[in-house]
């Protein structure tokens, strides 16, 4: 669960932030509001959509380049940062838009370029910013279906990314059906340590955020 969310967040913010700037610096009215229209659309996509397709489409292009079944580590990553760019970039435009109602003005007369303006962005919405972390380590972490589908699902430890893998949040649908005594409390103690490592990071976040 933690490799995927280090390998998935990263790239999710990255993909996010650069599709919200380029909304927020489209000039064209009509093209900005088709390209959120379209966003909020895929934002409302259900991930067992999105699974399907990858089954059918993206898992054979795996295979196909990579030796062996084509679902593991990199293939959950790869669909899942697809699915949750647009709700990273939704949460991104929101608050650009709210920081470029204070700076707009300073950005065009400075003629900064994007570099600059992300990183004056970042330092002035820097609670935001830690909220977005949030939200989407949370996210991340708590996906289910994407990964149920793609993982391969595999309850061992990887060599690679290319091997197949059992999340945390995957493992409670797997095998509640047919847990018993033991087996059953492991899988109420590993659902403690979600909600324990879920709690971390949001305090480490509300912590950041008042600093």
């Amino acid at each position: 669960s933690l490799a995927i969310c280090v390998c998935a967040v990263p790239l999710i913010l990255t993909g996010g932030w650069y599709l919200a700037y380029q909304m927020s610096a489209e000039k064209r009215p009509v093209m900005k509001k088709l390209t959120l229209s379209v966003l909020q659309l895929w934002c409302a996509l259900p991930s067992v959509v999105l699974g399907v397709w990858a089954i059918s489409q993206f898992v054979p292009s795996m295979r196909y380049l990579f030796d062996g079944s084509g679902y593991g580590l990199l293939t959950a990553v790869v669909v899942l940062t697809l699915y949750l760019i647009p709700v990273a970039s939704m949460l991104f435009y929101g608050s650009y838009a709210e920081y470029q109602q204070k700076y707009a003005d300073l950005e065009t007369s400075l003629r900064m370029n994007f570099r600059t303006k992300t990183k004056i962005f970042f330092i002035s919405a820097k609670g935001q910013i830690v909220h977005i972390l949030n939200y989407t380590f949370c996210r991340v972490f708590g996906e289910t279906m994407l990964i149920l589908m793609l993982s391969g699902n595999a309850p061992i430890i990887p060599d690679g990314i290319l091997d197949p893998v059992r999340t945390m949040t995957a493992t409670f649908p797997l095998e509640a059906d047919y847990a018993s005594e033991l087996h059953e409390q492991a899988l109420y103690g590993l659902m403690g340590l979600c909600f324990v490592i879920l709690l971390t990071v949001l305090m480490i976040g509300r912590i950041a955020d008042e600093k």
